[in-house]
């Protein structure tokens, strides 16, 4: 008998302590507006990445996305979920957002520095017209 309550404590104790990484992974979100001044052609679509800078200049590694078919007017609320985990202290990150409509990029914005560096989980984005 006792046996058995010292191997349920163990088993209990084990799955406690491996729900104990699940639970400080948990996902967040970083949130923010993309604004744009000139009209949108109808059936635009609106795409928010968070990325992993490693080197200044360099396109980066896209950590988590959002994209909205029908983004609506300007401003254009986005909210981006991503784990806690793929954050690294240090490392540089950013949000990069564009609007594209009939297949082409029509608006995009300058990286938005997130997360790290001092920097926070908002964004204010201006998209600016791509010619």
């Amino acid at each position: 008998m006792r046996s058995r309550m010292l191997h349920a404590t163990l088993v209990m104790t084990a799955a406690a302590a491996i729900a104990l990484p699940v639970a400080s992974a948990a996902k967040t979100v970083i949130s923010g507006t993309a604004a744009y001044r000139e009209r949108v052609a109808p059936g635009a679509v609106f795409d928010a990445e968070l990325r992993e800078i490693h080197r200044p200049g360099t396109p980066g590694e896209v950590i988590a996305r959002t994209h909205i078919g029908t983004p609506g007017p300007s401003p254009i609320a986005f909210t981006i979920p991503y784990h806690r985990r793929q954050i690294r202290p240090g490392w540089i990150y950013v949000v990069r957002a564009t609007l594209r409509a009939g297949g082409r990029l029509r608006f995009a914005g300058h990286d938005a520095p997130v997360l790290t560096h001092g920097h926070g989980n908002r964004v204010a984005i201006l998209l600016e017209p791509v010619r």
